[in-house]
């Protein structure tokens, strides 16, 4: 560190053609940041240089091979190959009610910034209950006959939750279903929980249940080239209210082509499940029993 001083900045980004910053992009973000505590000219470099972030994502573009170039985990954000610091940090404090689950993968810089964005609407406008991020899986093959009309509905690989000390569970997932009453070529994109285990009436009798939110989706799929900008959209998707999923609350007939949660056979999210994407979904849980939380 005293030898970066010594340098200063420009010597700092020369050192043995970029050694130091490379050594710190595979740290995780927090522990960059950490780390120029213990340095000014280190902090300098990390605050105000365009150019070491160009370089970490150069180093990135020549090493990961089309996998993601940032990640959020229940352990770690690595995002600074994507971002400056005070985006970072940004992202970091609207996402800061949700606990993530699993690992999220990112490609593009606009998407954390409008996953930031969209998590902090959605824990602003509803500010209880628990909230949640994840990677909504599909199978290739059920994404494929769903839209070939060969099936009615295809549902991701599910979360698993648990509340009162692990007592009750929950799988949430996200539903995909044909909507034939709404027009040709119509879906329902839902979010579906279901309690697991067994249970008496009464007790179930006692639960209210309420699973909302969206997911993230691009405005045109143009992720392969890098030159492109993509714009990202939150998408709300339809709530589920009560233990299971009612057809009649709301009726199809009472949606519309614009209605929340209704998409079409072209829509971005199938060009993502059908190359075998996931989808990024950020949802709330509000478990009430007795009528409290």
């Amino acid at each position: 560190l005293k030898c970066f001083q010594a340098m200063g900045t420009s010597g700092f980004l020369d050192l043995e053609g970029g050694l130091a910053q490379r050594a710190l992009l595979w740290l995780s973000s927090m522990e960059v940041f950490r780390c120029r505590e213990l340095c000014k000219t280190l902090e300098m470099a990390l605050e105000s240089d365009a150019g070491l972030l160009d370089l970490w994502r150069h180093v990135l573009e020549k090493t990961s091979q089309g996998s993601c170039i940032g990640s959020h985990s229940s352990t770690a954000l690595w995002l600074h190959g994507l971002l400056m610091a005070g985006d970072i940090a940004r992202y970091a404090d609207q996402a800061r009610r949700f606990k993530v689950l699993g690992n999220l993968s990112f490609q593009d810089a606009a998407e954390v910034k409008q996953l930031g964005t969209s998590c902090q609407t959605l824990s602003f406008a509803e500010p209880t209950g628990s909230f949640f991020i994840g990677c909504g899986y599909f199978n290739l093959g059920d994404v494929q006959r769903l839209l070939s009309g060969q099936s009615n509905s295809v549902r991701s690989q599910p979360f698993c939750l648990g509340w009162r000390s692990s007592e009750l569970w929950l799988n949430v997932r996200l539903r995909l279903t044909n909507a034939p009453a709404i027009g040709a070529g119509a879906f329902l994109v839902m979010l579906e929980a279901e309690f697991l285990g067994e249970f008496f009436i009464e007790e179930l009798d006692c639960v209210e249940l309420l699973v909302s939110g969206g997911c993230l989706v691009p405005s045109s799929l143009i992720l392969d080239d890098p030159d492109r900008e993509v714009t990202w959209l939150w998408r709300e998707v339809l709530p589920q209210r009560g233990g299971t999923w009612e057809l009649g609350t709301p009726s199809q007939n009472e949606l519309s082509r614009s209605s929340p949660g209704v998409i079409s056979q072209s829509d971005p999210i199938f060009q993502l499940l059908l190359r075998g994407l996931p989808v990024t979904v950020a949802f709330r849980i509000l478990l009430l029993s007795m009528g409290e939380e």
